[in-house]
């Protein structure tokens, strides 16, 4: 089913966890510079804009983007600017979770929030969003659930702020 949400045409979200060895890698120039690089080429590439939030102790970074399909985001991941991305990321920071939800890239996740609650659970009917990765990879009944901060306030989940770079 093809969803359309403001502008975009979108049927999958990339949602990837990013592990850096020190919480000031937004500080840091050469991974700013990266950082800044990966958004401007993959976004040029999808035609999504790339999000980056950051949880309370600054070394996880979540990216969010839209993409018209999985194929399209393989395509990009096997490009040589990407391959080089990775390769100058290497000694810097740590892919620890990967996904392509079945969220629309126009909802929450990217619809000017600055901050975010996320967890990764089995179940999850409090949240506003509770998605599922649409190729099957994960374990069965794992969502990854999102609301606005405020409006689930019994639920838990780590508040993560939208990074500005």
């Amino acid at each position: 089913m093809l969803v359309t949400s403001s502008s975009y045409i979108v049927r999958v979200t990339e949602f990837a966890e990013l592990q850096f060895g020190s919480p000031d890698f937004s500080s840091q120039s050469s991974l700013r510079d990266l950082l800044l690089r990966l958004r401007t080429n993959q976004a040029t590439w999808s035609g999504f804009p790339v999000c980056f939030y950051t949880e309370s102790s600054g070394k996880t970074l979540y990216l969010n983007s839209g993409w018209q399909s999985v194929p399209a985001h393989e395509e990009w991941i096997a490009g040589d600017e990407n391959q080089t991305l990775l390769k100058l990321f290497e000694p810097h920071v740590q892919i620890t979770d990967f996904v392509h939800l079945d969220v629309e890239f126009g909802d929450v996740l990217s619809a000017g929030e600055e901050r975010l609650k996320f967890r990764k659970v089995e179940g999850g009917k409090q949240w506003e969003i509770v998605r599922k990765d649409v190729e099957g990879k994960k374990a069965d009944g794992e969502r990854y659930c999102f609301s606005k901060v405020g409006s689930d306030e019994l639920s838990e989940g780590e508040i993560i702020q939208k990074v500005s770079l």
